[in-house]
Parts: structure tokens; sequence; C-alpha cells
């Protein structure tokens, strides 16, 4: 029979794999059945900025099944207060409540750097960029967005898709896209520490039948009376 509310505090409560928006919390349960006062069924918890007033609705419960506990819609370097207890047969106990302190980082990358559509014919476009000039971590995948022609594509490219003739640069061609429509793509990256994506680059571009954006042309020396000889570099 159970006689009161607990009168314990979880311990070892730490968070880890803390990134912009999401913190992993973790807790151990104590070992004194007297101080439980009966076995613990589950726990009530909250989590709130350091700025956000007290308010009982925002406290949540879960049984210990559920252990550790994660939270992913959090705002990036922001100041959080996590606040748990035990839950038994008769309620918890609202003078043993376990508080930790923790703070949200804010290490999205910059965006990535030179991007140009390098080839483009009637349905497809070719683009390339270099990596951000800070990715604060290692990147995971670039997310790439297209918009215009009446439709819209998000997709992922992966971080080690370098072009093979521009080493440095990472390359995604789209197809199947609507001929003399004007696109607008962004590409941002996604590193070790986000759950979203970093800065964007933006590149407009328009289906047009042709190749590339640009050519470097060197004139050669070989000259005649008649002809002149071309030396010239595709993109």
């Amino acid at each position: 029979m159970y006689r009161t509310v607990p009168d314990a505090e979880v311990s070892e409560l730490r968070a880890r794999h803390l990134t912009n928006t999401t913190a992993v919390v973790r807790w151990s349960d104590t070992d004194s059945c007297v101080q439980l006062n009966g076995p613990g069924t589950k726990y009530r918890w909250a989590v709130n900025s350091r700025s956000q007033e007290y308010d009982p609705s925002n406290y949540s419960a879960v049984p210990p099944s559920q252990r550790p506990l994660r939270r992913s819609d959090l705002q990036p370097l922001t100041n959080y207060v996590f606040q748990v207890n035990i839950v038994n047969a008769l309620g918890n106990n609202d003078e043993r409540w376990t508080t930790l302190n923790f703070k949200t980082l804010h290490t999205v990358p910059d965006a990535p750097r030179n991007p140009v559509v390098y080839r483009r014919n009637d349905s497809a476009l070719w683009a390339r960029w270099e990596e951000p000039l800070k990715p604060s971590g290692n990147i995971l995948r670039y997310i790439f967005e297209l918009q215009g022609g009446g439709e819209s594509r998000r997709e992922s490219v992966a971080p080690n898709f370098y072009c093979a003739a521009k080493p440095g640069f990472i390359c995604h061609g789209v197809f199947g896209l609507r001929s003399h429509s004007d696109y607008v793509i962004t590409i941002r990256a996604v590193n070790e520490h986000g759950d979203e994506p970093g800065e964007p680059a933006t590149i407009h571009a328009t289906t047009t039948i042709g190749g590339a954006d640009y050519w470097v042309i060197f004139l050669g020396t070989n000259r005649d009376c008649c002809s002149i000889f071309l030396e010239f570099l595709v993109p």
C-alpha cells in the first residue's frame, strides 16, 4: 500500500547530443525504495526557456521506458531549464524536482561559395559550388532546391560529389525541366551539429537550348592570310 508521494529525486540528470534545435536528456533512478514510497510509475517533466513564466500546463508525463527524452523543437542559442520528478501511484512531490540548465548551439554552415549554373539546355540545368568558408563542422549533405516552371523540387546532394573537370567543386544536375522557363536554385549545407540547413546560396537560371554560361577563348599564334587557329576552354 502506498502511503505518500515520492520523497526522492532522479540522479545523473544530463543533456547530451546538443545541436541547434535538439537536446537529448538522460537521468537515472534513485535506488531507495523507501524514499520512493513504492515503485515509481512515471516521470513528470518540462523544458522551458529561462524567459518563460511557470506554467503547469507545460508539464508532461512519460513512463520509464521512454527514456531518454528527445526534444527537437528548440530554438538555437537559447538557454533552457529542464525539470523532472518521480511519480508513484499517489502522484508527484512538487518539492522534489531535479533541474538542469543547458543552452542550444548555433553552428549552421555559411552559404556555399561561388555557385553557378555552368551548363544548360532546354530541359536540364547543371550547377556547381564550393564548400562554405565556415562549415562549422563536417558537412553531411547539401539541400538543393529548385523553383520555377510551375514546379518545385528538393533534392539531397552528397558532399563528395565533386565535378570531374573542377576539383573542389560539388556538381549536381536537374533534368526534365520545362523549356524556356525561369528557375531559382537555392543551395544550403547541413553539418553534423545542425538539424536544419545553413545559410542559402541562390542562383537564377533559364532553360535554353545551348551550352554553358561562358567561354574562355585564347587566340593561337598559328595564323596565315586566310585562317586563324583558336584555342578555347569550356567551363
